[in-house]
């Protein structure tokens, strides 16, 4: 079965709920790791732009890993509460997103 465009939305859209979850789960302090297994961009980077835009308390976090370290500003992502000081210290980190 081939994947449609509507396939792809969808995937989206559940992975959205899905981090919403999580972000509701998640203890003040606490940290979430995002990861996919998608070289699809609206599911990679795009949730997370979404989810620091929709979730004023994330913040993104430098990581390393197989390929080098990634650093805020790789692939366009930036912290836009670094400027104003602001840490995660709220029931919500990392990546997440209002169910759609």
């Amino acid at each position: 079965m081939d994947t449609t465009p509507a396939d792809l939305e969808e995937f989206v859209l559940a992975q959205r709920r899905l981090l919403w979850s999580a972000v509701m789960l998640l203890k003040p302090g606490g940290e979430l790791v995002f990861s996919t297994c998608t070289v699809n961009p609206r599911e990679n980077e795009g949730q997370v732009r979404f989810a620091l835009d929709t979730y004023p308390c994330l913040r993104l976090a430098d990581s390393a890993g197989p390929r080098g370290n990634f650093r805020l500003g790789d692939f366009g992502l930036v912290d836009p509460n670094a400027s104003k000081g602001n840490t995660k210290d709220s029931a919500a980190a990392a990546a997440a997103a209002a169910a759609a």
